[in-house]
């Protein structure tokens, strides 16, 4: 009965891989799927690994994600990358800097916002930035990592959005 409760506790992981598995094909193929899936993603009890798994294909989808998921996606990064791992935390400020923070109205790629709900690209970029103050808030880790990237970048080379991540810490 011993190697019963031993293979319960694979085939839970098992069946969380699985899980994790099937929302990421549900997010791919539909993408206005994306806030359910990181929902249920945020709330199954993960493995460290698995986390860490999770948090790099949050970071995949944060460069192809229309602009009217980017709060809910930045905030699951915020919330869920796990803590003690300074190179992922690394990357998430990384991708996190190369967001279209602050991009004028005039600027093609970003003047029209797809959502939806109707929403328009200022109230997402607006729920994107309380998100991110909010994170940093939480998560000092993820705010030194962004303070250290910032002053490791030579002058002249900053991004545009580094300027409205400073003023979220």
């Amino acid at each position: 009965n011993n190697d019963d409760d031993d293979d319960d506790g694979g085939n839970g992981e098992d069946g969380q891989s699985s899980i994790l598995a099937t929302l990421q094909h549900l997010r791919v193929e539909d993408p206005s799927l994306l806030i359910p899936c990181l929902d249920a993603v945020g709330s199954l009890p993960l493995t460290d690994s698995q986390f860490e798994d999770v948090t790099r294909d949050a970071l995949e989808a944060l460069a192809n994600v229309e602009r009217w998921a980017l709060p809910a996606l930045t905030t699951f990064l915020m919330n869920n990358c796990p803590q003690g791992s300074s190179s992922l935390a690394n990357e998430v400020i990384e991708e996190i800097r190369k967001l279209p923070l602050g991009k004028g109205n005039y600027d093609d790629d970003y003047a029209m916002d797809t959502s939806p709900n109707g929403g328009g690209r200022d109230d997402s970029e607006a729920v994107m930035i309380e998100s991110l103050s909010r994170g940093f808030a939480h998560r000092s880790d993820l705010t030194s990592a962004l303070l250290k990237a910032i002053k490791e970048t030579t002058p002249g080379n900053h991004l545009p959005a580094d300027i409205w991540l400073l003023a979220c810490v």
